[in-house]
This record gives structure tokens, C-alpha cells and sequence, in this order.
């Protein structure tokens, strides 16, 4: 065992260590306590051991220490800190000895204020500089309390609820916020295809996703562009290219280029300007606002792609049955989802997934804006491109109620909106509101009014989530400013009239969930209504898996409208091959037609590969086919492939998804990056593993990029120590940042690079005596360390962090024979976790 690791067993802040016959002995000093209710001090003499394979002991006041309760040597310690058992953060805190023999922690002022402390709670702690070492805080604090677990490493902090600041649960202070450094950020994606038909060369089909930028202090550029490929053409494209930083005092992000307007309102479009908006992840407990989830069912392999706003968004290559896309990027906040399904046999079935934001609600005398204005950006090549204003306000009044408005100015259009939201508690939220807006056309002006309903609850008591449901009617003059712009070759005008979307789920305990998700629109001066609906319901028994979806979706000009019903299940397989499946589904629609699906999948290398296998069948003569995908989750990237065929047709797809970051110590490659990302460096400590995060390791240089942090909070980052070199040790095992949106941030960790060995202690063929502290002379003193251990039963010392050659100080006293110096050299021979080697200790 070591005495001064921190939660983790290899942890290295305070390199003390015991051979188990020490520990033995230690532990009955500890025997030996203060009695409490007498006034006089029980003592055990060590000098009293049996001393059987010992020839000498070090003096009392060596072991001292050990002799008290929760006695421990002071030092630095990685240790969890808890704020009125709040976890705040893992810190490396000093310790030293207290007047009681316990270890007692060396805070600062800054220390309590960023944990949380009122600065004006007393006069005394106001007039203490941010530095200012604090040893007894119940001289600023009354009744404040400091306990040290050490067993568990653990710092229990107790403070009266006066004396802690009025902030909300979970606030973090903008003084702690990180801008990070300066750096270059590549995203990428890239997905392809190859198809041979019967009697055919084959046919290429490739989509590229970049999302790159840079950052320099608190500002952001960002691009987001994609590139696609056939046969037939090819077509690059940049959705947007923006410049964003945030303003802390206004809880608010300003951003100059080509962004989307706020959609919580007014639908959301694009344009080309200023956006000045709240932040309300910059504020604790705040909602996130949401991604949509794209659900449905393929009949064979297929390629989905998903448009938003006349962009190709995504595109991914999925098996027969049931699916789900959940790490779209989206390009506005709302906008509904246009979802294409291409079977083998070249059919194309669409829906729309609709994606709007939830109702908006501010807690009272809270408030929430968003200033945006510019130009228009359309896409058709047929649309106007006015200039505008709009701003959008909302504010929390008392009795949970929110009102909120706003406006919407160009020169041929104009718009307000007026709200009203109501907060239900655990009922939920809902909202209602109504847009009237005028549009002067060339020949003509137009005028209406839009009304609007929406609810939202997640998680109540009774397992129910509504993400949203709304209804939505607009009067024929009535226009959104993207209808007002778009299109003007058109003859005959097209506006919505009517929307109704619903998206539940409901737990049923341990009999499963079910969800519905719905979306019907139709319009004034076009026949038909869009209607989507996907439902299903999901269990398990026992280790089994299976459910039944059903898909339901009707786009006017598109023929008959599509039912497909699946029903699938999934078996353990583990009992012949380790974390593997056998999956099954069988699927119809409402032409008859039916298939049946058979595979195996499974994962492997700590969960880092996936794999799979399928074969389909069908009637009516249908084609039967069968594919193989497999996927790899490596530090660099993500790797994926497969292969699928027919009767009459094959098909080889692929696709890399990675990140790469360029910072001011050289470049990293990753995994896909998301927005906020951290860069752990650990000097020198190749191949650890970042904890959580699967197969993410640290580079040959001791770098890995970890992604998708959250702005604006505490991120705890771990790494770990099992996966350690032999000559590596970490003074701490984690690391606490806490990044703006948008930033790099480094994560640093401490290394020591040295070996563990065992060393024999030797003076004048006799062996050092029991408890004699030993320490590395460390004649660097620029980057000196702290390895000290305690001399076991037998002169054997375990260290760590050593290198190859060094000296040792041994002592165990205080007068001069009571101390000598020895010089090792550890063999070449270093394959084995502990090295051991024999050392002669000689006078200093």
C-alpha cells in the first residue's frame, strides 16, 4: 500500500510507501489512540514489537506521526471536494500538520470564493488578499467545519447557508470561465458509395461535411460546408461562415456572417448580418435547447439523407428495419426536416421530421432577447433578399408567467408578435401566441394573422415526456418572411395554413415505453396534407430486446401514402461469442409486401469495434440480400464500412468521421470534435486512456483531444491509472475545466516519469531499521519531485518515480549517525512492474 495516493491507487502526489509488514506494524500504533474522556495520553511504545526479523527501529519521533489518530505525512494530495456534500471539483491541495496531529488542508481566499463562499460574509475575510493563506477559517467563518477522509480522499467542507453566495445550484462563476488558447479546428465527414447494377459499370456516390474554424481569445470563426459527388455531378457548397465571441455581462453571444435568425418566435431563416442573442447555457440549470431525433424504417439497405432549409445536411447508409439518427448538426433552430429513405432497388420514400424549440420560459425577472439583422440569404435562386430587423424579447413575470414578442422589418414585409407562456409546474409549460404580419407583393398586399399553441413537459412523476406539441393556423393572407421572399417566379403563392405536431413517450415501468411522434401541415393553394407519424413500442425480458414501430408517412405529389410495421427482437449471444447479439425483425407495408431480417452483431477491443451481419428475405418475389457493416472507434477517428447485395445489385459503402485540432504545441488528430473540446496533456504519458470516453487515448507526446464538453459548467476530466505505463505516475488522476462555447482548453495533468522499484537497504552489512524515511536527492532542483517511502520489516523500500541512477537520503533521527546517503542504479532490465535491486547506504 501507499500512504498519500489519492482516490486512484497509483496515484503519485505524495510518494510514501509501506511494505505489508509495516503496514502491520503501523496500524497497531494506531492501536494505541487518545482515550477521550481521560486527560492523559495512552501510549504504545514501538520499542515494545516483537522485533523478530528486525534489528532496529527508527526513533519515536519518526513514527510519531503513525501514532495519532488519522495520523498521515503531510504533503500534497489529489482529493474530491465536497461543499455542504456538494461535489465541487478534484483538486491537488497541500496538506500540513494541525495543532490535533491531523492533516489540516492549505486553502487560499480565492479557493473558498470560487467554491463558493460570500467574500462579505465577515470584515475580516473582505480585507484578506485573493492569496492569502487561510488556516483557520472559523476566524472568518463561525461554526464553518474542515474534515479530511483521507481513506476515501475526500475534502468535507461545511458552510453556513449565510455565509455561502446567493446563486442558483450548479453557478460557476464567469471569473472561471476559460477562453482557452489560440488554435485551428477541423471536423469532418465523409460518407460514400459504390453501386454495381446488373449489366452496369457501377455508380459513385460521395458527400464530404467540414465544419473548420479558429480561435483566437474569446472569438470564433466557423465555416460549415459539404461537397457532394455522383456520376453525374458535383457541387460544393458553404452553408455558413460566421465570427462569434461571447459578451459575459449580457449572458449573450454576438455573431457577425451568415447565421440563422432566433426560431423560438418567428420561424427561423437565414441570413447574412449581426446576431446579438442570451446564452442561456451561460446560466445554471438552463435548458439546452434540443437535437432533433430522426426516426423511421428502411425496407433493405439504404441511403438516408436529411435536408433542412434546402441543405443537405447529413447522409448515412443504414440497415433493413427500424432506425435512428441522433447526432445531426443542425443549421438553424427550427426548420422542419426533410428525410429521403433510397432502397437497393433505387425507390425513394420521404417524410418530414419536424423540428421546432420548445416553449420559452424565464423564471421571474429573468430576461431573454435576440437582435438580429441583415440581409436575406435564400437558396432557390429565385427568392428576394430584403433587408431586415428583428428583435425578439422575453421576460419572466410573477405567478410563473412569461411574456414575450417581438418584431420583424424590411421593406416589403413586416411583423409582430405578441405571447403569453405559463409555467404548470409539473404539469409543464405552455404557450400561446399570435403573429400578424403584412406583405407587400408587386402587384398586391397580403395580410393575416398566424395563432400558435405549444406544450412541453419532460420526465413526470407519471414517466411522461412531451418534448412538443403544438397547433398552429395561419389565415390565408398570412405569410412567414420566407414565404414573403421565396420563390417570386412562382404564379400561384403557397403558404402554410395549418400545423399539428406531437412528439410523446411514456415509460411503463417494467413492462417497457412507448412513443408517438406525429407532424400534419397543409397549406392555402395546394392540395393535400404532409403527414408523418412514427410510433412504437420497446421492452425487454430477462436479456432480451423487442418492439414493435410503425411508420406512416404522406407527401402530397408522392403517390400513395406509405405503412410500414416492423416487429423486431434481440437475444443474447454472449454464450459462444463474448458481447454479441442475434438480431431479427420482420417488416410490411400496405402493399402487401413483406421481408424478414436475421443477423448477428456485436462489439469487441473494449467496445471500440462494432460489427454486423444480416440477411434478408421477402415475398412476392422479392430480392433477398444480406450486408456486413463494421465500425471502429480509435483515437484518430472513427472508421466504418460494409457491403450489401441482391439478385441484381451490390453495394460497398464507407465513411471516416474524425476532428483534428492545431495548437500552439502542434497538432492533435481525434475523434469527431463537437463545439467545446478539451486537450489533455500528460508530458511524456503515451497510450492512457481517458476514462469515459471510448477509445480515447493519449498520443506518443502524451495528447488527446476529448470533445463535446459543456460550455459554460464544470467538465471533470480522468484519466486511467491502470492503463499507466511502468515508469509513469500522475500526480493527479484529474482534471476540472471549465470552457466557453467554442473553446480549446488544455486539461493538465502532472506526470513523473521514473520507475517503481524495491530496494534493499544496506549499511555496514546490517539492515536501515524499521521506519526510516528515505528520499530522493534530486540534485535538478528546477524540477525537483517529492519520492520518499518508509523503510519496511526487512530495509526494503518501495519507490517510484526513480531514475535510472540517483541517491537516497535515509533518516531515522536526528542525530547524525542517525542518517546515511546511498547511490542505486536500477538494471537494464525493466519489463516488470517493480523492479528490484539492492542499494549500500553509507554516512552522509
Amino acid at each position: 500500500m501507499t500512504s498519500g495516493k489519492s482516490v486512484s491507487s497509483r496515484l503519485n502526489v505524495k510518494r510514501f510507501s509501506y511494505s505489508p509488514v509495516a503496514l502491520l506494524i503501523l496500524t497497531s500504533l494506531l492501536a494505541a489512540e487518545f482515550i477521550k474522556e481521560a486527560k492523559a495520553e495512552d501510549f504504545f511504545s514501538p520499542y515494545s514489537l516483537d522485533k523478530r526479523g528486525m534489528q532496529s527501529i527508527a526513533d519515536i519521533d519518526t513514527l510519531d506521526v503513525f501514532a495519532k489518530q488519522s495520523g498521515q505525512m503531510p504533503g500534497k494530495y489529489a482529493v474530491e471536494v465536497y461543499l455542504n456534500n456538494d461535489f465541487i471539483e478534484l483538486a491537488e491541495i497541500n496538506f500540513v500538520n494541525a495543532d490535533d496531529g491531523k492533516l489540516s488542508p492549505e486553502l487560499t481566499k480565492k479557493q473558498w470564493l470560487d467554491w463558493g463562499v460570500n467574500p462579505n460574509v465577515s470584515s475580516e475575510l473582505a480585507g484578506l488578499a485573493d492569496e492569502a493563506k487561510i488556516d483557520k477559517i472559523t476566524h472568518y467563518i463561525p461554526d464553518a467545519t474542515v474534515k479530511f477522509d483521507f481513506s476515501q480522499q475526500k475534502l468535507l467542507i461545511g458552510v453556513p447557508q449565510i455565509a455561502i453566495k446567493s446563486t442558483a445550484r450548479g453557478y460557476v462563476s464567469p471569473e472561471q470561465w476559460q477562453q482557452g488558447m489560440p488554435a485551428f479546428t477541423l471536423n469532418y465527414g465523409l460518407s460514400g458509395s459504390k453501386t454495381w447494377q446488373e449489366g452496369s459499370a457501377g455508380q459513385n456516390a460521395n458527400f464530404l461535411s467540414l465544419q473548420s474554424g479558429a480561435n483566437l481569445g474569446a472569438w470564433r470563426l466557423r465555416n460549415y460546408s459539404v461537397y457532394s459527388q455522383s456520376d453525374t455531378e458535383r457541387h460544393w457548397q458553404s452553408i455558413s461562415t460566421s465570427l462569434t465571441r461571447d459578451i459575459a455581462t449580457l449572458k449573450s453571444q454576438f455573431t457577425v456572417g451568415q447565421v440563422a435568425s432566433s426560431g423560438e418566435i418567428f420561424d427561423s431563416f437565414p441570413f447574412t448580418g449581426v446576431r446579438l442573442a442570451s446564452d442561456d447555457s451561460m446560466l445554471p440549470y438552463s435548458l439546452r435547447g434540443f437535437a432533433p431525433v430522426v426516426k423511421g424504417i428502411a425496407k433493405s439497405n439504404a441511403k438516408v439523407t436529411v435536408q433542412q432549409n434546402g441543405y443537405v445536411i447529413y447522409q448515412t447508409y443504414v440497415s433493413a428495419g427500424p432506425f435512428e439518427i441522433t447526432d445531426l448538426y443542425p443549421t438553424s433552430g427550427s426548420g422542419n426536416l426533410e428525410v429521403s429513405v433510397e432502397e437497393m432497388d433505387g425507390s425513394v420514400q420521404t417524410f418530414i421530421t419536424p423540428f421546432s424549440s420548445v416553449p420559452i420560459m424565464q423564471r421571474e425577472g429573468q430576461l431573454k432577447y435576440a437582435l438580429s439583422g441583415g440581409k436575406y440569404r435564400e437558396n432557390s435562386g429565385h427568392a428576394k433578399e430584403p433587408q431586415f430587423f428583428q428583435p425578439t424579447l422575453s421576460y419572466g413575470l410573477p405567478w410563473n408567467t412569461t411574456l414575450y414578442g417581438g418584431g420583424l422589418f424590411s421593406s416589403d414585409y413586416s411583423a409582430l408578435a405578441l405571447g403569453v407562456g405559463l409555467n404548470l409546474g409539473s404539469a409543464g409549460a405552455l404557450s400561446f401566441d399570435v403573429t400578424d404580419a403584412k406583405t407587400d407583393f408587386t402587384h398586391e398586399t397580403s395580410r393575416g394573422q398566424s395563432y400558435r399553441f405549444q406544450y412541453a413537459k419532460s420526465l413526470l412523476n407519471s414517466g411522461t415526456s412531451v418534448t412538443l406539441a403544438g397547433y398552429r393556423y395561419s389565415t390565408e393572407g398570412y405569410y412567414d418572411f420566407s414565404e414573403a421572399n421565396d420563390d417570386i417566379l412562382a404564379q400561384t403563392r403557397i403558404n402554410k395554413r395549418s400545423r399539428l405536431q406531437a412528439n410523446v413517450s411514456q415509460t411503463l415501468g417494467s413492462y417497457g415505453s412507448v412513443y408517438l411522434n406525429s407532424y400534419q401541415q397543409d397549406f392555402w393553394g395546394r392540395s393535400g396534407t404532409e403527414k408523418t407519424v412514427s410510433a412504437g413500442f420497446n421492452s425487454s425480458w430477462n436479456a432480451v430486446t423487442y418492439g414493435v414501430n410503425y411508420a406512416y408517412s404522406d407527401m402530397p405529389g408522392n403517390g400513395k401514402a406509405n405503412h410500414l410495421l416492423a416487429f423486431n427482437m434481440s437475444i443474447p449471444f454472449d454464450a459462444w461469442l463474448p458481447n454479441s447479439r442475434i438480431n431479427s425483425s420482420i417488416g410490411t407495408d400496405n402493399r402487401g409486401i413483406a421481408n424478414m431480417q436475421l443477423g448477428l452483431s456485436g462489439n469487441a477491443l473494449d467496445n471500440t469495434l462494432n460489427y454486423g451481419i444480416q440477411q434478408s428475405l421477402g415475398n412476392r418475389d422479392q430480392q433477398s440480400n444480406g450486408n456486413l457493416t463494421l465500425s471502429y472507434r480509435g483515437n484518430n477517428g472513427i472508421v466504418n464500412g460494409g457491403y450489401s447485395y441482391n439478385s441484381q445489385s451490390q453495394r460497398l459503402n464507407y465513411g471516416v468521421q474524425g476532428g483534428m485540432v492545431l495548437h500552439p504545441e502542434g497538432v492533435t488528430l481525434s475523434q469527431p470534435l463537437g463545439e467545446t473540446v478539451a486537450i489533455v496533456r500528460a508530458p511524456d504519458a503515451e497510450n492512457v486512456t481517458v476514462k469515459n470516453r471510448t477509445g480515447i487515448t493519449t498520443n506518443a507526446l502524451g495528447y488527446a483531444v476529448v470533445p463535446y464538453l459543456t460550455p459554460y459548467q464544470r467538465n471533470n476530466i480522468q484519466l486511467d491509472v491502470e492503463s499507466l505505463g511502468n515508469n509513469v505516475d500522475l500526480a493527479s488522476t484529474s482534471a476540472t475545466v471549465v470552457p466557453t462555447r467554442g473553446a480549446v482548453v488544455w486539461a493538465d495533468f502532472e506526470t513523473h516519469i521514473g520507475w517503481r522499484a524495491l530496494i534493499k537497504l544496506v549499511a555496514q552489512g546490517q539492515n536501515i531499521p524499521f521506519g526510516a524515511v528515505v528520499s530522493l536527492v534530486n540534485t535538478d532542483s528546477a524540477k525537483a519531485e517529492i519520492v520518499t517511502g518508509i523503510v519496511g520489516d526487512n530495509g526494503e523500500v518501495y519507490l517510484n518515480g526513480l531514475p535510472e541512477k540517483g541517491r537516497l537520503l535515509v533518516k531515522w533521527g536526528e542525530r547524525s549517525h542517525q542518517r546515511c546517503v546511498a547511490n542505486f542504479a536500477l538494471p537494464k532490465n525493466k519489463d516488470v512492474p517493480v523492479i528490484q535491486t539492492t542499494a549500500t547506504c553509507i554516512p552522509e
